[in-house]
């Protein structure tokens, strides 16, 4: 499993080392690559294009030495930190200096949710993710990133220093094992949703807003209190319930209740159904195989297999279960309507 940090990062860089030292020095995780998500300004820093000032001096500091630096004085897998691997926030090539407008603030997390979707792709990484460093709105757009395509495996984390370290300009790890303590890392819980996202690829392309829009549309359909049925996928699901295979006759059967209104008052008799579905709405011609007894089982698998696993909730089954009609009549009532089930076609 090879081991990504991801940062965001602004003026103070030694975030992403002593992150770093928290995760290789004190819980023992290789980490194989370093990616940092900043600015303009922000990579000129990382890669000792403007100088730190220190005392009234003015001291140039390469990022990528500090991660050798470390590496080798806690005899850790060396990391080589490549220009490519410190992405600046652009689009457009529009280059952005700092963030502080609200163009800005639409500019910088479609960046940072490209370089989490792809990173994410690959089941063979773990994400190990900072939002300690930049501005606040960084830190956010990180943690929203990870939320829309985290996996179980990838972690969010927070690391703090020292008041005096985080003082000290030219202070960027511990100098020695022993001084763990001064360096803290919080695993930060997140809600994934990559999970409910059915079809991922229509991320490929979207930016940050239209994914978020994406997102809360699936959201709505769990808190809805609607049965779904994906009539291309032959998919049914209720709420954050799993998703199940459907067969199209089942789909054809229950779209056919749901559409013409059979409820108590107004129950659909047997022969009716067998008239029905005994005829190719396309051809004309007699389908074999629609009798009574071939209606009740379906109703009876239909009931049993998909909807009572899909609904999975005693309150909500009454109303997508298949219901016989009065005692001793051969007919069938759907107490649910179309404000209560969605066919997705």
């Amino acid at each position: 499993m090879k081991n990504i940090l991801i940062c965001v990062s602004g003026l103070s860089p030694q975030i992403i080392t002593e992150t770093l030292f928290a995760l290789s020095v004190k819980n023992k995780i290789t980490i194989d690559e370093i990616i940092i998500v900043t600015t303009k300004v922000g990579k000129d820093l990382i890669l000792g294009k403007i100088p730190y000032s220190v005392n009234n001096k003015k001291v140039y500091i390469k990022l990528s030495d500090k991660i050798k630096e470390l590496c080798k004085l806690f005899k850790l897998k060396e990391i080589n930190l490549s220009a490519k691997n410190v992405i600046e926030a652009t689009e457009e090539n529009i280059s952005l200096y700092d963030i502080r407008t609200d163009e800005h603030n639409i500019l910088f997390p479609n960046r940072i949710c490209e370089v989490i979707r792809e990173n994410s792709e690959d089941n063979n990484t773990t994400l190990h993710c900072s939002i300690s460093g930049g501005r606040k709105t960084m830190s956010v757009f990180m943690g929203y990133a990870l939320s829309l395509f985290g996996r179980n495996q990838d972690k969010l984390y927070h690391v703090l220093t020292k008041e005096e370290n985080e003082k000290n300009r030219l202070y960027f790890f511990p100098s020695k094992a022993n001084k763990k303590s001064e360096i803290e890392l919080s695993n930060i819980p997140f809600v994934r949703l990559r999970g409910i996202l059915k079809d991922k690829s229509q991320f490929l392309k979207s930016n940050f807003s239209e994914i978020v829009r994406i997102t809360q549309n699936e959201l709505s359909k769990f808190s809805s209190g609607k049965l779904y049925i994906d009539v291309n996928r032959r998919e049914i699901w209720f709420g954050l319930n799993a998703k199940l295979n459907i067969e199209p006759k089942q789909i054809e059967f229950y779209k056919y209740l749901v559409d013409n209104k059979f409820n108590y008052q107004n129950p659909v008799q047997y022969s009716a159904l067998v008239k029905y579905f005994s005829i190719d709405k396309r051809t004309g011609e007699s389908l074999k195989g629609y009798d009574a007894e071939n209606i009740r089982q379906l109703v009876s698998k239909l009931n049993r297999n998909k909807i009572i696993p899909a609904v999975n909730d005693v309150e909500y089954n009454q109303l997508f279960i298949i219901h016989s009609g009065q005692y001793g009549k051969s007919e069938i009532y759907l107490n649910a309507s179309k404000e209560n089930v969605e066919f997705i076609e």
